[in-house]
C-alpha cells in the first residue's frame, strides 16, 4: 500500500476539518478544483476497483433524481467507487479501496470542498449510465463533491443524528499498550500520538470504528472489531472499507510527521490471539 495523492496542506490539518456534508450549494465546482480531483481519481490503483467521475447538469432536484433518497441535496458532481463483482468478498481489495477512496475525499477537503461517504443510500442505478458500468462490476461507494450549504435541511440533520457521526470512541476503548486491556496513554504513545488521533478522527459507516490498534516494541497492528452495520448489506465489505480509510489516516498522518515506516503482514499474528478481533495489517516503524 501506498500513497498516491500528493497533499499541499497539512494533513492533520485537512482530516481536522472533514466533516460529513448532505446538503450543497447548487453551483457547479470550478474547472480548476475539477481537474484536480478528476486527475486524482484517474491515478492508477487496484486493477480490482476504479473511482468515476459522475456530473449531473440538472439544477433542480437534483439529489431525488440520481438516488440519494433525499439525503444529499444540492450536489451536482459526485465520486463513484466502482467494485469488480468477483473481487466483492475480498479483504485486501475492500482494505485498499477504502485506502484510496479516503485520500480522494481527503484532496476535495484540501480544495475547500465538502463529501460525503455513502455505502448505502443510493439508488447505483441512477448512476450507472453516467459512469459506463460494466457487467462484470457493481458500485459499492460513491460521495458527493461540492460547495457546502450553510443550512442544513431536515433529512440532513436526522440521518447525522442517526448516524451519531459527530462522537468518537476515546483513546482508552480504542489504542492498547501490547494487548488489549491495557489501553495506551497519549504521553506513552509519543511521537505517534498525532497520527493515532487522525486514526481515532476517521469516518466510518454508521459511525462504527472497528479499528483496534495494538503498539509493541517494533510498530502498531491494526485490528478489526465485530462491529454492527444494520441494514446497509455489504458488511464485511464496509468493515474492510474502514479500516482502509483508517490505515490512509495513519501512514499520512505519519509521513506529515516525518516519521518513517511501512505496512507489513505479520503471519505469527493472524491467529486468533485478540479473541473478538480480526488482524488486519501492521505499521512497521523505521530506524
Amino acid at each position: 500500500m501506498q500513497n498516491t495523492i500528493e497533499f499541499k496542506q497539512s494533513i492533520l490539518v485537512t482530516i481536522k476539518q472533514r466533516k460529513s456534508i448532505r446538503t450543497y450549494q447548487p453551483i457547479p465546482i470550478s474547472s480548476d478544483k475539477r481537474k484536480t480531483l478528476q486527475q486524482a481519481i484517474g491515478i492508477p490503483g487496484n486493477n480490482l476497483f476504479r473511482f468515476a467521475w459522475f456530473e449531473q447538469k440538472s439544477r433542480n432536484g437534483l439529489a431525488e433524481r440520481i438516488g440519494t433518497y433525499g439525503v444529499i441535496k444540492g450536489a451536482q458532481t459526485f465520486v463513484v467507487g466502482v467494485l469488480r463483482k468477483d473481487a466483492e468478498g475480498g479483504k485486501d481489495a475492500a482494505i485498499q479501496f477504502g485506502y484510496e477512496f479516503e485520500q480522494i475525499i481527503l484532496k476535495a477537503t484540501e480544495l475547500g470542498l465538502g463529501t460525503c461517504w455513502l455505502g448505502g443510500i443510493f439508488n447505483a442505478a441512477t448512476f450507472a449510465k453516467g459512469i459506463d458500468l460494466q457487467q462484470n462490476e457493481k458500485i459499492v461507494m460513491l460521495s458527493p463533491v461540492g460547495i457546502p450549504s450553510e443550512k442544513k435541511h431536515l433529512i440532513s440533520k436526522l440521518t447525522s443524528r442517526a448516524a451519531n457521526s459527530n462522537t468518537r470512541k476515546p483513546w482508552q476503548k480504542l489504542f492498547y499498550e501490547s494487548e488489549i486491556g491495557f489501553p495506551l496513554s497519549k504521553e506513552a504513545a509519543g511521537k505517534f500520538a498525532p497520527a493515532l488521533e487522525m486514526v481515532r478522527l476517521a469516518p466510518s459507516a454508521v459511525n462504527s470504528q472497528p479499528w483496534r490498534v495494538i503498539r509493541s516494541e517494533n510498530g502498531f497492528h491494526f485490528y478489526a472489531a465485530a462491529t454492527n452495520y444494520f441494514a446497509l448489506g455489504k458488511e464485511r465489505f464496509l468493515r474492510y472499507n474502514d479500516m482502509g480509510i483508517a490505515m490512509a489516516h495513519f501512514e499520512l498522518a505519519c509521513k506529515d510527521l516525518g516519521l518513517a515506516g511501512e505496512w507489513i503482514f505479520e503471519k505469527q499474528l493472524d491467529d486468533g490471539d485478540e479473541p473478538n478481533l480480526e488482524y488486519i495489517r501492521s505499521w512497521k516503524t523505521g530506524d
